[in-house]
């Protein structure tokens, strides 16, 4: 997987519990000292997140970040996964 689509994927599941929580991108930015475009942009993909600000972001909307690995089907893509009040990014 490229990293665009690794950060594209990522910004997606950001902004999904973003919403599921009901902050803006303004409200969660403030919770962890980045700008609402900041978190803008990582919601579309377009700035590289770190380790660090993942785990941020994931604390003030009271997700915790747990890895899993799947194998992936013969020839096929890894599922893409839900949303639930425990991310698994």
């Amino acid at each position: 997987m490229a990293d665009a689509d690794r950060n594209l994927g990522l910004g997606k599941s950001i902004r999904a519990m973003r919403k599921m929580t009901g902050y803006t991108q303004g409200q969660l930015g403030a919770r962890v000292g980045l700008s609402d475009s900041s978190v803008g942009a990582i919601e579309r993909g377009t700035q590289p997140l770190t380790p660090e600000i993942l785990r941020s972001l994931l604390q003030a909307m009271g997700f915790t970040m747990a890895i899993q690995f799947k194998r992936n089907p013969p020839g096929g893509q890894p599922d893409a996964g839900t949303v639930t009040q425990e991310a698994l990014l």
